[in-house]
Formats: C-alpha cells, structure tokens, sequence
C-alpha cells in the first residue's frame, strides 16, 4: 500500500506548522515526524512572486527593488550615517506568508553590512539579531533563523553597523523563505 501523506496546514493562532507521512505495513501504522521529513517552501521575497519594497533612503540608483530582483549584483544603499532605528528596509508580500528564516546577503563593499539588525512582522512582533557577518566577503550570507512568523511584511531595522564610521548600509538581496501552504478545497 502506497503511504498516506497528510500535508500540514498552519494556523496563525498557532506558532508551529507540521508534516505527516503514515504509511500502513503489515497492518501496522508507521509515522514520521516534522523532524524527518523536509518541508517544501519559496522565497517570496521577489518582484515575480509579487512582492513590494520600502526604504527609510535610497542612494543614487541604488533603489531597495534591487534587493527583491533575485540578482545577487545588484544592491540597495542608504543615505544616512549610523544606526539607531531610522535606517530600514522593508518587504511586502502579495499575501500573508509564514516565513521561517531570512537571508541578508551582503552587497560587494560588505563593509555597509549591519552588525545587528532587529526584524519586524505584520503582527507587531520583533526578532533581534546580533553578532552578524562583518567579513568583507562580497555575497555572503546572514542567514536568520526565526520564530515563525505569520505575516505580510518584514522590516529590517539596521541596528549598528560593522565597521565604525561606514557612510551608508546596504543588502545585495534578502531572502525571505516561507512554507509553501496547501489550498483547502
């Protein structure tokens, strides 16, 4: 007998999302955890899956659409000097998504990458990271483990910055990977 795989569906009241695999042998039923089975999701931070950005500034060309192009090249650049909240860049989806890690890939002078970032969901929670990358490695990645999140925004706030006295922050890209979710009929 072919397996009987229950496919999760996630709830926003709830802060968890799960995958079922029970296949019947020898009459007896066999079951496999979320911690067993990978779970099948998208990055819906991109222009083509419908999403939007805003920024506190834009230097020159340097436009935050740059970063929701899925071209690692190209790049969104601040204006202003320094953290302290009044820096950010936020992404919107086309609908509410449950996001479980994001990408913050750093531009080629990696030298504007943020130290500590907070991010920010529709639903008013916060997530703060410290201790990112401050290599000068151009396209590297800070890849975010988060809380679930329920939502149809994320607003990375720049925090502090990697190199003291940096004139602009700036990302080449950010990724925001959710879980692909089943229609109900």
């Amino acid at each position: 007998m072919d397996p009987v795989v229950c496919e999760f569906k996630a709830i926003p009241s709830h802060n968890y999302a799960f995958r079922l695999a029970v296949q019947e042998k020898d009459s007896k039923l066999f079951m496999k955890t979320s911690s067993d089975i990978e779970f099948p999701y998208e990055n819906v931070a991109l222009t083509k899956a419908g999403s939007t950005c805003s920024a506190s500034s834009i230097y020159d060309k340097y436009y935050c659409t740059k970063t929701i192009d899925g071209n690692m090249i190209s790049q969104w650049l601040s204006v202003h000097i320094g953290g302290g909240n009044d820096i950010w860049i936020q992404v919107n989806f086309k609908a509410e998504k449950i996001i479980f890690q994001i990408a913050l890939v750093h531009r080629r002078a990696s030298s504007t990458g943020p130290r500590e970032v907070t991010l920010k969901f529709s639903d008013d929670s916060e997530q703060l990271f410290s201790d990112l990358r401050c290599d000068d490695a151009a396209g590297a990645k800070d890849i975010l483990k988060i809380n679930l999140a329920w939502t149809t925004f994320v607003k990375v706030t720049f925090i502090t910055e990697c190199f003291e006295g940096n004139t602009n922050f700036g990302l080449a890209e950010i990724i925001a990977d959710a879980f692909i979710l089943i229609e109900d009929d």
